[in-house]
């Protein structure tokens, strides 16, 4: 599912803040426990429509275009991770949300790893789907890719990288083509900018541990980066981290199969729930 169906039944909402017309979505009971979803980056809110039947009856869902994505353009003071975290914590409290489990695809997860961090009060849970480890350490080859991205970004014909993204993305044609038009409203200028920018966020920390639930899911023909590569280890050094590979998937599990990953966030979210034995 890459359309809005779903969110039609949201209430939509605009946060001005900073130059940029943040554009997010609030649907369920208010009286239910708060997820907050956080697409990756170059698309946007619809990227979670397969999840919403899933999470709609027991959830409240809050989603949003992070600045520069889909409704939320111009991208106005800049894109960083700072920002995005300042903005994304002036939505929740706009909508008095004090905390919630955060689900974020990609650039989605390394964002809520960074609220996680300096946040912790605000996060209940995490589920991480097709991202890497913002703490990890980066092999040699992926430390040369980080050092070179900002020129091959550059040179390559935009054309190009809009079809070499899309396809490395999604094991599906539908979903490569939506991902295609989300690169394409974003642009050249702000897709550099945005995959620089979520390459500056991974910094190795040994030590740190999240120590809350942890769902780590990961599509099982993933091409990008280290992320397949990490996520059992990963899940292994958390003590309360469980570690799905999703079968038939690649960068966009929730969209490639999303019976698979709805069934995995589902479990997830009930077991996280649970009061302690005991």
């Amino acid at each position: 599912m890459t359309s809005a169906e779903g969110f039609e039944r949201f209430s939509a909402r605009v946060l001005e803040k900073d130059g940029c017309p943040l554009h997010y979505w609030s649907g369920g009971d208010p009286q239910n426990p708060p997820v907050v979803l956080l697409h990756g980056a170059g698309t946007d809110h619809k990227s979670f429509s397969a999840q919403l039947p899933a999470l709609g009856r027991d959830y409240r869902i809050l989603a949003w275009d992070a600045r520069g994505h889909g409704l939320s353009r111009p991208i106005g003071a800049g894109f960083s991770f700072d920002l995005l975290t300042d903005d994304l914590l002036a939505v929740m409290d706009r909508e008095e949300v004090a905390s919630a489990t955060f689900i974020g695809h990609s650039m989605g997860g390394n964002l809520a790893q960074v609220v996680a961090v300096r946040q912790p009060d605000r996060v209940d849970a995490l589920v991480l789907i097709d991202c890497t480890r913002n703490t990890g350490t980066l092999g040699w080859s992926d430390r040369v890719a980080v050092r070179l991205a900002p020129r091959i970004l550059a040179w390559y014909p935009w054309g190009a990288l809009v079809s070499a993204a899309s396809h490395a993305s999604s094991t599906r044609p539908e979903v490569r083509r939506y991902m295609a038009e989300c690169f394409r409203v974003l642009g050249h200028r702000d897709f550099t900018r945005v995959f620089l920018e979520t390459a500056r966020c991974l910094h190795p920390d040994p030590h740190y541990r999240f120590g809350k639930p942890m769902l780590i899911v990961a599509g099982d023909q993933d091409p990008t980066g280290n992320i397949k590569q990490v996520a059992d280890r990963w899940a292994r050094e958390e003590d309360q981290a469980t570690h799905v590979l999703i079968a038939n998937a690649g960068h966009a599990a929730h969209q490639d199969n999303p019976r698979a990953v709805n069934d995995a966030i589902v479990e997830f979210l009930w077991e996280s729930r649970r009061p302690p034995e005991g």
